[in-house]
């Protein structure tokens, strides 16, 4: 394969080679970064013009480099294998510009990172650094590459392992403009040192670490300023989210209860009407229609009207589903609990257990049990019902069983954010066929 290549590239051979490497590692780098994140379709043309604009970029700076080997080529070289790959990655992904832009950012310092810690790994080994691409030979120069190239993309997966991974919010621009502007800023301050240190590297031992410490302390800084704000990036937009769900949820009690008023009106009236059609019913008829009435005549009373308002319409749906509910509930000790938060915790906690109850089969377990306990400082809240399928349980929380996670799982997110809010915590366990939720939430100190 060299002496193919040579024979083609002849008096190039020497830099086809060291910038071809160079640009494969920022290759390995970018495409991990780009993993996560969604890609532009129709994707085959995009690639094959990704891999023209590369091939142009390593030709221009294979002839650079061969004809004038200066500084100013080297750093106008440098540009390009830092760079080459931030259009690629602008034509084969489908994310916000800032989005992208960050990406690059991270597999090139990814990629700094890397060269970091394979240079001390080389003079760990008393290699040169400078004539040598491993820390041993197996003398054949083909195979050398190949096991370079599989050393590289070892610790460039590491890097994504660690910080990869993670990426931003889509909807949070704030954060995609802040990573990527301040990247950015660092990237070039980096990109400039390691052009004008890069020969005089090998002078000292003190120059080599002062330079690449220098070198791996920025790349650091970029990872872990992209991990920080992605972080509190998330944590912003799960905020809002939360937030606007329980409004929502505060608005849906306000019709309910409204809606639940009319119906024990309309029920009371019915009833006084009906003893007066005692005469001319038959028994029968009086006991089905006091039945019927019964069903929506609210006679549930926890001491928190917001709760009884969310057992009676779900135990509406309950009966319509066949499931029994049953509830021993002290309401008054949810008296420090903000109407929303009570309306949306205890309607979400319901509300999973009903859509795991209906697909349970045996009739004797289309049972949901929901109890509430003042424990002095603290309340303590359990829910309790059969499930057919197995909840998938991560760290002590069920994900959600729709295809759609990204559209998905606010119900479990807003209890646990509730749960938050009063300094308590929540936890899930499925064992034997039996789901249980369980959440304690701290009462405030009693004021002085």
């Amino acid at each position: 394969m060299y002496n193919l290549l040579a024979g083609l590239a002849g008096g190039f051979t020497r830099q086809l080679f060291t910038v071809g490497l160079t640009q494969l590692q920022f290759w390995m780098a970018a495409l991990l970064f780009a993993v996560p994140i969604k890609k532009r379709r129709p994707l085959w043309p995009r690639v094959i013009a990704a891999i023209g604009v590369w091939l142009a970029l390593l030709a221009a700076a294979v002839w650079m480099r061969t004809r004038w080997p200066d500084v100013v080529t080297r750093l106008s070289v440098m540009l390009i294998n830092v760079g080459f790959t931030l259009p690629v990655l602008f034509l084969i992904l489908d994310d916000q510009p800032f989005s992208v832009l960050s990406t690059w950012c991270a597999a090139v310092a990814a990629e700094e990172i890397v060269a970091t810690v394979y240079d001390v790994l080389m003079a760990a080994f008393g290699a040169d650094t400078s004539a040598a691409l491993l820390f041993f030979t197996t003398g054949d120069m083909e195979w050398d590459m190949l096991i370079y190239l599989a050393i590289r993309f070892l610790l460039t997966a590491s890097v994504y392992l660690i910080f990869g991974r993670r990426r931003l919010h889509s909807d949070d621009v704030n954060s995609q403009r802040q990573i990527a502007l301040l990247s950015t800023a660092i990237l070039i301050l980096v990109t400039l040192f390691a052009t004008f240190t890069q020969e005089h590297r090998g002078e000292s031992a003190a120059l080599f670490v002062i330079s690449r410490g220098y070198a791996l302390s920025f790349a650091l800084l970029i990872l872990l300023i992209r991990s920080g704000i992605v972080s509190m990036g998330q944590a912003r937009t799960e905020l809002a989210v939360m937030e606007r769900v329980m409004s929502q949820e505060r608005k849906q009690y306000e019709q309910n209860r409204e809606n639940i008023n009319l119906i024990n009106m309309r029920c009371h009236d019915l009833k006084h009407q009906l003893a007066n059609l005692a005469g001319r019913l038959t028994d029968e008829e009086v006991r089905s229609l006091q039945e019927a009435m019964n069903i929506y005549d609210s006679t549930i009373k926890t001491g928190n009207e917001v709760l009884d308002v969310v057992l009676y319409e779900n135990q509406l749906a309950c009966q319509r589903d066949r499931i029994q509910l049953s509830c021993l509930a002290d309401g008054k000790a949810l008296s420090f609990m903000r109407t929303r938060h009570i309306y949306a915790l205890f309607s979400n906690a319901l509300r999973n257990a009903m859509e795991a109850v209906r697909k349970v089969e045996d009739p004797e377990q289309r049972i949901i049990s929901m109890n509430v306990e003042d424990l002095g400082e603290e309340v303590a809240i359990t829910v309790t019902n059969y499930y057919a399928e197995e909840p998938d349980i991560r760290d002590g929380l069920a994900a959600t069983s729709k295809q759609d996670v990204n559209h998905h799982g606010f119900g479990t997110m807003s209890m646990r954010y509730i749960a938050d809010q009063y300094h308590g915590h929540m936890g899930m366990e499925a064992r034997n066929g039996v789901f249980r939720l369980y959440i304690t939430l701290r009462k405030p100190a009693p004021k002085a």
